[in-house]
């Protein structure tokens, strides 16, 4: 842009000014060189800046430029067309400071769905009831049209924020029979309430186990349930989920330590079966905690030493597998672990303690609740953890982002476990 913005001193302290560079007035035709100060901050000098380049056409958008640098410009340009001092640059505030940073050919309607999901969140959090359908419309609307500017100045990109419904997005937070007009919110209690309804719906209603029952039956599993248990509570995934992971399928280094949830294990007519995709319905990538991944390890290890000593003909490539299958007709040396055995330690266990369960899904419901209620994790990163795509907006079109949460949330609960 042309012009310059710098401070100077004065009594009342720093003051910033705008200084464009001479030009001929279209009117005298005499050399004059526009600028103005006084402003109090290096923003509004700023604004001045883009204000004049649009008066002269010279105002124009870059494609790496962010979502912040396009709205400021069309704001402040929206201010000098209607002949008005004021800048607008409160709107941008509304934004959140991850959507404002990210540059405007990187945004998706992933993104633009998340921040409405957020911030309804958020406001839940502190008022108990989310914002208004209008208030989310209008913030949509505050980035769709700096899309719609950006094109006009020529930057070739398609506007995100189209096909997106508020109204859908809102629904998760408001009863169906909601008066869109009023935005009541379901749960009028507080946000709490809200909360615990979003991880009944997740993990169902049912016993949770606290942070020493936990270590209490992890303790308690032998090889090879013990890394079994701790993988599938540590990364809150379903009974056949971690039946069904692969060595193949699953990164245990520092750089990637992820699986690839795309088998699950059944037991259907008293016969195990391979399913082909999650309950979810679709694969998923699972990241791995520390733990988890140095418990697979000795895990591993474990494996190999038993298979190296007793089964050469070993066969397959199930993590977590039984020692011997005496009474299975189809028996072999790596099949996987029947689902019923699960069942049967984890009763073996309850028997033992005393404690309430209603099979290994108690371990997913107890996590979930650890996560919410005792560390305070947004709902939408529980979700992502559980695997529930269908509740949660924070989809592969914000990965970076949600795998950091993700991560943070995994470890969150496993420091709240482990801490003692």
């Amino acid at each position: 842009m042309l012009g310059t913005i710098s401070p100077y001193e004065t009594a009342n302290g720093t003051r910033w000014r705008f200084q464009a560079p001479p030009r001929l007035d279209p009117v005298t035709g005499e050399k004059v060189r526009p600028g103005k100060a006084g402003f109090e901050t290096e923003q509004e000098a700023y604004l001045e800046q883009i204000k004049y380049n649009a008066s002269i056409g010279t105002l124009t958008v870059e494609t790496t430029a962010s979502l912040r640098d396009v709205l400021t410009k069309r704001l402040a340009e929206a201010s000098y067309a209607n002949g008005t001092q004021n800048s607008y640059y409160y709107q941008t505030t509304r934004l959140p400071e991850w959507l404002l940073d990210m540059p405007l050919m990187d945004i998706d309607k992933g993104h633009i769905e998340t921040m409405v999901m957020q911030r309804c969140e958020q406001r839940i959090k502190e008022t108990g009831k989310p914002y208004s359908r209008s208030y989310m419309e209008a913030l949509v609307n505050l980035v769709s049209g700096t899309f719609v500017y950006a094109v006009t100045k020529g930057v070739p990109i398609k506007n995100p924020c189209t096909g997106i419904s508020v109204k859908r997005l809102l629904s998760r937070f408001t009863a169906k029979a909601t008066d869109w007009r009023a935005s009541v919110a379901v749960q009028q209690s507080g946000p709490e309430d809200w909360k615990s309804a979003m991880i009944k719906g997740a993990v169902g209603s049912g016993p949770v186990l606290t942070r020493d029952q936990v270590m209490d039956f992890i303790e308690f599993m032998p090889y090879p349930y013990h890394a079994y248990f701790i993988t599938t509570f540590f990364q809150a995934f379903r009974r056949g989920e971690s039946l069904g992971m692969a060595w193949e399928r699953t990164d245990l280094s520092p750089e990637i330590s992820a699986a690839l949830i795309q088998e699950t294990i059944a037991l259907s007519g008293g016969q195990v079966q391979v399913n082909p995709t999650p309950k979810s319905g679709e694969s998923r990538i699972a990241l791995l905690d520390p733990y988890v991944v140095q418990a697979l390890e000795d895990h591993q290890k474990h494996q190999n030493d038993h298979k190296a000593e007793h089964y050469p003909e070993w066969h397959d490539d199930w993590i977590f597998t039984s020692r011997r299958y005496r009474t299975s007709q189809d028996w072999h040396p790596g099949k996987v672990i029947r689902p019923c055995s699960v069942l049967g330690q984890i009763n073996k266990w309850a028997g033992r303690s005393g404690a309430k369960i209603d099979g290994v899904r108690t371990l997913r419901r107890s996590w979930a609740n650890i996560a919410a209620n005792r560390l305070g994790i947004p709902p939408y990163v529980i979700m992502k953890v559980l695997g529930h795509a269908g509740e949660t907006v924070t989809t592969e079109h914000y990965t970076q982002a949600t795998d950091a949460q993700v991560r943070e949330a995994l470890a969150a609960v496993r420091d709240y476990v482990l801490g003692g």
